[in-house]
């Protein structure tokens, strides 16, 4: 299950070691490290972000519900 970058929509593992919810959320992954020339918009996101408003610090459930709209 995939949650992904808020900045440049990479997607990352939810549970890999490597893996830090948190910085990915806020946009700042280690692959675009918050440059805003990566910087994208797309529909995922705005689902992402929605959901995230609702679940809060719940990162499982947030990749699960990723999931359950096909995003992941």
């Amino acid at each position: 299950m995939d949650i992904y970058c808020r900045n440049c929509g990479e997607p990352w593992e939810v549970g890999d070691d490597e893996t830090n919810p948190k910085k990915i959320l806020a946009g700042n992954c280690d692959w675009c490290r918050g440059a805003k020339s990566k910087k994208i918009h797309s529909e995922t996101l705005e689902i992402q972000t929605a959901l995230a408003d609702v679940l809060g610090d719940d990162v499982d459930g947030l990749a699960a519900s990723m999931e359950d709209f096909g995003l992941s």
